[in-house]
């Protein structure tokens, strides 16, 4: 008997590509209380609609206060209705994905015996672990299990005080699980804060530690829940930077494991319907060509009972769904349609092989520096790159160029292996940022490597800053100013002496962007974090910023060939090989329409895969129109 598994970065299913395109599921009468207020005739309708709109998996909840109302005793009615869901999931041919809770919607949904008590403590991960086994061993051999998940965001449940207390709690819960079940996958709900550290709006995390490098090796795949973070203030999810922040986390989370995108979504009560589909259109096309391997929204439906916790306090909270309290389909049901019939007809996904990395700092979970990192993958893919996010710990030699926001803040023992890479033709592009401690291999790092002697004397950051270029550095020209502001209090190490070349000064005419010869490779630095300048100001790349064009000057350097460039930053492009075809999938990140030139690295004839009119024959070039935050995709023929 085959169950769903993984192959590469993907999950199969009956020996062909499975890839999840579904919803979290609550039934809207009921909603947290489906166990004790139950109603399988609601749950198969709504099943019903869910597979005519092309759903194919359904996160649902095992609430603990339900299921173990009193230590040890498990309550015999939920555990018979949960056998009711999971036949009529079968009815329809829906895989399902059971998770733990814990915390919903920021309610702790816990017996009234386990309140106050920690969730890392010995005695409530025995008594978890109990309760998995005596769940799961009912259903180790269904075949509408997808996976087990854990929890649903635990730095929510409970963040830890330790890290190791995260690691300790996540190794424990999945060896109970497969104690029991050898055969199904396990993840765990990550939400956002696990990605980008805090803030947020309950104060849960300042600093996450809840890691998703600490956790990874216990889990089958990385399930990560993306409502952006790291934007500037005034910002939302509709602007062109809280677009690319699911994009952002699925990168974040590739550690050699499928990343399923297990929530996104905005409420249809504090943003008009209309807006909530583009939402969903520029998300789940940008996660598919950034290698998401599944998609489920929050949330199926609307709730209706709004008279009572958790909506009672938090209204919006109820208009997640993509269909309303009275069945009918809101605008985002039909997005999920289109995208479930083009992944639908393919038997194989693979992405494009990456020619670029972002190699995250030591202290990537510092929000200060994770807002620079997220700048920086964004300033790539304005530059017509698709980056990978790797580790210091990860192999390089992959990789035409290294992208290194922050490089000072890295361990001193990644200064070797920085320059082994330069040396032997690789190159980087980088800001140094505060860090700097005058040691030997750092020192040297900087003397021969970068070309710079740096100040051990730290100066802050101005409100305001400029990068003036002295030189050509194309596409950029001698003369141009780009202009920073809004600018918090950031400490750096200016630069008293350079040994290579100097494209640009600062406001005080200091070398501030400067390229190295080093071995066969070339070095690029920033003084100051150029990615970090951007992230306080509301929509700057919106107000034309031309930071990204000082990425693109490093990829041609790097001799990366791009088989498609578009004259637009504003326009994702990713490439696909779906069933051997080829696939060109374009994401319009602005919520405005865009016109657009694409040069075509090779002579293709492409045709545009949902209006089946081709283009042009052996096309070298043509133009496109986007309308806001649309997608358009466009396939090779023979």
């Amino acid at each position: 008997m085959e169950f769903p598994s993984i192959k590469g970065n993907y999950f199969q299913y009956d020996g062909r590509l499975y890839f999840p395109v579904g919803v979290n599921y609550l039934p809207s009468s009921s909603d947290c209380r489906m166990w004790s207020e139950w109603n399988i005739k609601e749950i198969e309708e709504d099943f019903s609609h869910m597979k005519r709109l092309g759903i194919n998996t359904v996160r649902f909840f095992i609430f603990w206060n339900d299921f173990e109302p009193r230590p040890g005793e498990y309550d015999g009615k939920c555990l018979r209705r949960l056998s009711e869901l999971v036949e009529a999931a079968r009815k329809y041919d829906l895989l399902l994905i059971p998770t733990f809770v814990g915390d919903v919607a920021g309610i702790k949904w816990v017996p009234s015996w386990a309140v106050g008590k920690s969730i890392y403590s010995e005695e409530i991960m025995q008594r978890l672990s109990g309760l998995f086994k005596r769940v799961i061993r009912g259903f180790r051999s269904d075949r509408q299990i997808f996976a087990w998940d854990i929890t649903n965001e635990p730095s929510y449940w409970e963040e830890p005080k330790r890290s190791e207390d995260a690691v300790n709690w996540v190794e424990k819960l999945s060896s109970s699980i497969r104690e029991v079940d050898g055969s199904h996958l396990v993840t765990l709900g990550l939400d956002q804060h696990n990605v980008a550290g805090g803030p947020d709006e309950f104060n849960v995390t300042g600093r996450t530690l809840f890691e998703v490098e600490d956790v990874v090796s216990h889990l089958d795949f990385i399930s990560i829940h993306t409502y952006p973070l790291l934007l500037a203030p005034g910002e939302g999810a509709l602007d062109f930077r809280g677009t690319y922040f699911p994009a952002y986390a699925i990168r974040f989370c590739q550690m050699g494991k499928p990343v399923l995108l297990e929530e996104f979504g905005l409420s249809s009560g504090t943003i008009a319907e209309d807006d909530v589909a583009k939402y969903y259109e520029v998300t789940m096309f940008s996660a598919l060509i950034n290698g998401a391997a599944g998609i489920l929204c929050w949330s199926w439906i609307d709730e209706s009972r709004c008279d009572r916790s958790p909506y009672n306090r938090r209204l919006p909270m109820s208009r997640y769904g993509i269909i309303r309290v009275d069945g009918t389909e809101k605008p985002s049901a039909s997005v999920l349609r289109r995208f479930s019939r083009f992944i639908g007809r393919f038997s194989s996904i693979a992405c494009e092989e990456s020619r670029s990395a972002i190699v995250v700092p030591s202290n990537i979970y510092n929000y200060e520096v994770g807002k620079g990192v997220f700048n920086a993958f964004i300033l790539a893919k304005m530059a017509g790159l698709n980056p990978v996010i790797i580790r210091a710990y990860d192999d390089f030699s992959s990789y035409r160029l290294l992208i290194l926001p922050f490089i000072l803040c890295h361990r001193i023992d990644f200064f070797p292996k920085v320059r082994d890479y330069v040396s032997s033709g690789g190159v980087i592009l980088c800001s140094l940022g505060p860090g700097y401690i005058r040691v030997k291999r750092m020192t040297d790092f900087l003397t021969e490597v970068l070309g710079v002697e740096v100040s051990s004397s730290f100066r802050y950051l101005d409100d305001r800053e400029d990068l003036i270029f002295e030189e050509d550095m194309p596409p950029l020209k001698k003369g141009l100013t780009i202009k920073y502001s809004r600018i918090k209090p950031l400490m750096y190490s200016p630069i008293i002496d350079v040994h290579g070349r100097v494209f640009a000064v600062n406001s005080s005419k200091e070398p501030t962007l400067i390229s190295n010869n080093f071995g066969e490779g070339v070095a690029i630095t920033s003084s100051i974090p150029l990615e970090y300048l951007l992230s306080n100001e509301p929509r700057v790349y919106e107000k034309r910023d031309q930071t990204y064009k000082i990425y693109q000057y490093a990829a041609n350097l790097s001799g990366i060939k791009r088989l498609i460039e578009s004259s637009s930053p504003y326009v994702e492009i990713g490439t696909l090989r779906c069933n051997k075809s080829l696939h060109i999938i374009l994401v319009n990140h602005l919520n405005s329409e865009v016109s657009i030139e694409l040069r075509l690295g090779r002579r293709l004839s492409l045709i545009e895969a949902e209006a089946n009119g081709e283009l042009h024959e052996q096309a070298a070039k043509f133009s496109v129109s986007l309308g806001p935050l649309e997608a358009k995709i466009f396939r090779e023929t023979s």
